[in-house]
């Protein structure tokens, strides 16, 4: 099984990043992803609310 068929995206960079840099995103990146998702009702996974 191939990576593409079960993850519906990825996010990259072309260049490398030192490490504090990659922390201080995937931080950052997280704490947004989790900020949106109790902004949001949760979803079925058809992307409809859930009852």
């Amino acid at each position: 099984m191939k990576l593409v068929d079960t993850v519906p995206f990825a996010i990259g960079m072309s260049d490398s990043i030192g490490d504090i840099d990659a922390i201080t995103y995937a931080a950052r990146f997280y704490a947004s992803v989790a900020t949106a998702s109790r902004s949001r009702p949760p979803t079925s996974s058809a992307g409809q609310p859930s009852k």
